[in-house]
Parts: C-alpha cells; sequence; structure tokens
C-alpha cells in the first residue's frame, strides 16, 4: 500500500520550568531524537481507520482514539477517509512527551488534509493536548518539533546558546506519573499557600535563567553554575510535593553512583529524572543519553 502522507515528532525533556511556566515563567525544553512517534496515512475510498504498532499499541491507540473523537466532535473529520498508522518507540505517559508528539502528527496530518493551515499547526497541536492535561502551556508542543533546545515562555520560544554539551542522561524511576494530577497538586498549593507557591515559582524562574546562562557559558564556571540550577528546580519539585518515594530513591541512586546533580523531568510524581555526570555514568545504570 502506498504512502500518501508520512510525518515524525520526537519526545522531550525539560531541564528547568516545569508548573511555573503555566503562570508565564520561561522554561528549558530539548528534544529527543532517540524516541520517536511517526504517522502515516493510506489514502482509501473506505472510512477512515486507525492501526496502531509497537511495545505500547494498545496504550497508543487508546490515546490517538481519544484525539480522533475530538475531531469528529467538532466536525473536521467529516470527509476523512483512508488509513491511519501510528508507531514508534515513544513511551506513553511518562513525561517524554507522548501526547504533545501525537497532537502535532495530527494537527500536521490535518494541514496536509487542507483542514488546518501550516502556519496553525502549533496552536491546534496545542489545543489537542489541553485533552489529555485539562491545560496545556505549548511547552511540550515546541520541544516535540524542534531541532534543539529552546526558551520558552507565555507560548513563544527560541533557541537556546549552547557553547557547549552537558553530559546528561534520562532514566526511569520505575513509576508513573500523571500530568493532570501534579498540575491539580500545585494548583491547590496556590489556593492554600498563594505566598508559598510564589516564592517557588520565583525559584524555578531563576533556575531557568541560571541554566540557560550556563549552557551560553563555555568557562570553567559553566558546569558548577548548571549544577545549581538543576539542583535548584529539584528543589522546587520537593516544595510542591511532587517528589513520591519512588522518585526521591531513584534520585539518590544516581547521587551515589556519581551523578553531579538530579532532577525531576516533567510534571513529577514518578516518570523520568534528569541527570547531570562530569563524565560517562556506570554502565549498569543503563540510562538514555538526552543528547
Amino acid at each position: 500500500m502506498s504512502c500518501d502522507f508520512q510525518t515524525t515528532a520526537c519526545g522531550k525533556w525539560i531541564l528547568a520550568g516545569e508548573h511555573a511556566v503555566l503562570r508565564g515563567h520561561p522554561a528549558l525544553v530539548f528534544p529527543l531524537p532517540a524516541k520517536t512517534l511517526s504517522l502515516t496515512w493510506h489514502r482509501t475510498e473506505a472510512p477512515l481507520t486507525l492501526e496502531t504498532h509497537g511495545a505500547q499499541a494498545d496504550i497508543l491507540r487508546e490515546a490517538a482514539l481519544a484525539v480522533l473523537e475530538v475531531l469528529r466532535a467538532e466536525g473536521v473529520l467529516n470527509e476523512a477517509a483512508g488509513t491511519l498508522c501510528l508507531e514508534g518507540n515513544l513511551p506513553v505517559g511518562v513525561g517524554l512527551g507522548a501526547s504533545a508528539a501525537i497532537s502535532v502528527v495530527f494537527a500536521r496530518w490535518l494541514a496536509h488534509l487542507g483542514v488546518v493551515s501550516t502556519s496553525a499547526i502549533p496552536a491546534f497541536a496545542k489545543r489537542l493536548e489541553d485533552h489529555f492535561h485539562g491545560k496545556s502551556s505549548g511547552l511540550d508542543i515546541a520541544g516535540v518539533a524542534a531541532p534543539g533546545g529552546r526558551w520558552f515562555c507565555a507560548g513563544e520560544s527560541h533557541a537556546l546558546s549552547e557553547t557547549w554539551s552537558p553530559a546528561w542522561y534520562l532514566s526511569s524511576c520505575g513509576e508513573q506519573g500523571a500530568t493532570a494530577a501534579c498540575i491539580e497538586t500545585v494548583r491547590q498549593l496556590w489556593q492554600r499557600a498563594p505566598d508559598v507557591a510564589q516564592v517557588i515559582d520565583a525559584r524555578m524562574h531563576e533556575s531557568v535563567t541560571l541554566a540557560a546562562d550556563a549552557l551560553a557559558d563555555s568557562g570553567p564556571e559553566a558546569l558548577p553554575r548548571l549544577v545549581k540550577a538543576i539542583e535548584q528546580a529539584a528543589g522546587c519539585f520537593s516544595d510542591w510535593g511532587l517528589v513520591t518515594d519512588a522518585l526521591k530513591t531513584h534520585m539518590e541512586l544516581l547521587r551515589a553512583q556519581g551523578a553531579l546533580a538530579v532532577k525531576p523531568t516533567g510534571s513529577g510524581k514518578g516518570g523520568y529524572v534528569l541527570s547531570l555526570w562530569g563524565c560517562a555514568p556506570p554502565a549498569d545504570l543503563a540510562l538514555m543519553a538526552a543528547f
């Protein structure tokens, strides 16, 4: 069967700025090229059908069907036909941007059909992602479609100045997090103790600025500044109440094995951990390179 359209989006990981980005603060996001999701469309006269392949085919299918349901409810797919196929190695539900990648590839497909203008792809993808998390900043959308690190703030992003390549890695804590639940935890803190919540946001904002400055600086102080930025961001997760026992144990393990700095990446309460190293980490940790 010939392919009439194909597009691929990758995963993402966040260096700093999680949660505070929803309130207008900046964040730093990077693509994860090793983890991808591809959408292929085969034009036929038959009604639209969906196929999913890979280790998480069932979970991917559930997420894709949710998007199709939204599009049908909006009357976007009234005349769509053919076969859609989704496959890839990007895990779903672990904070690496799967919902954003799904939203982006669907938005690109709709642009191919002429339903969405090319310039409107990011905004349309963000609207689709809102159905996964309830409220999307657009940060993940920017990350999965970017060729490199991005500074993101209030819906706008630009390329980061990177003068050196830190040895940072990603690893799962073995526990799955839920973005919507984490957002709700932070929201409740804002209701309960707004002064405290404001201070945490300010500290996360500072960690973003510090990390960006460290990446732009190739001097001897760059690495220590990046370490400080990551550890400060990690402290924000703790203060929000988003570090579970599984996350804490995994981060302590990485530090014990020589990591210079560690933090949750994504929403927290599970998912992946970012670790920064001064040299190659022990092979038996089976870490995934984030660069």
